[in-house]
């Protein structure tokens, strides 16, 4: 958590991802559902996280100023003194190769374990995604793709991973469940995918280059299945159970995998 001082007095803020809470977050997807610059949205987070009533005015003396109610306490700004809190939060954002500016998402911790709909409560993974299997990360992978041409892609991608009654590492999932869900929440819920999706890359960077030092960033899917390759030793009929076993322990097989190939070319 970071502090920021009013007139003396200390408040706490979020000071990455992780430490935003559920209806932060809900809060930022709300906002960054329309047209918007980074430097309101920071704005708009920094007043809602704080609680503040905030009202605008002007002065013969002191031109424009803002009046922060937070609680029981009144506090008056200027322009400056907002813009100085604001940047408390530029961590939201980052600079893109075109100058522009989109979210830096590092969100791993899930916000949203269980969802409570009119008719079902839905169960999701663990933080980082550390309990879904192998099977259901190249489903993810390859419904991936769905997000932007599907109607309903969003929901059958998310229903590989929300599941009603209690969680599961099945790979199959009933997208209608999740269309009663906030279309805020799924925002949110994509977010931490992409966060954890990061925090899995850094993690296991051997896998994600495809394994090759010159190999350039590769084809997710493609490298992924190499993974039951390995684990089932060629046998087709072990394929299934490679893809039953935990996400995790599969990318670290072929992680180390990868690593002892390219040991054993520099000794030969």
């Amino acid at each position: 958590m970071k502090t920021i001082t009013i007139e003396n007095e200390s408040f706490q803020i979020a000071g990455e991802w992780n430490e935003l809470t559920p209806e932060q977050l809900v809060f930022l997807s709300i906002t960054m559902s329309g047209p918007v610059t980074p430097d309101s949205v920071k704005l708009k987070l920094l007043l809602y996280s704080l609680g503040a009533k905030f009202r605008r005015y002007e002065t013969a003396r002191q031109g424009v100023m803002y009046h922060l109610r937070i609680g029981s306490g009144s506090y008056f700004l200027n322009s400056l003194q907002l813009c100085d809190m604001a940047h408390t939060l530029d961590w939201l954002f980052k600079q893109n190769e075109d100058e522009s500016y989109s979210l830096d998402v590092k969100l791993t911790k899930n916000p949203f374990p269980e969802i409570v709909t009119k008719q079902n409560i839905l169960y999701g993974p663990g933080d980082a995604l550390t309990n879904i299997s192998y099977g259901q990360f190249v489903m993810l992978q390859s419904y991936q793709a769905l997000l932007g041409t599907d109607a309903d892609g969003l929901y059958k991608f998310l229903s590989i991973i929300y599941k009603p009654g209690k969680f599961d590492n099945t790979e199959e999932g009933d997208p209608s469940l999740l269309k009663e869900v906030n279309p805020n929440v799924l925002r949110v819920l994509i977010w931490f995918y992409i966060g954890s999706m990061e925090f899995i890359r850094n993690k296991f960077p051997n896998v994600f280059s495809g394994g090759s030092e010159d190999s350039g960033a590769g084809n997710v899917f493609d490298n992924q299945m190499r993974v039951v390759d390995a684990l089932a030793g060629g046998d087709v009929t072990k394929k299934d159970q490679v893809k039953s076993a935990f996400m995790y322990d599969a990318l670290y097989t072929l992680e180390i995998g990868i690593e002892n190939e390219r040991k054993a070319k520099r000794n030969v």
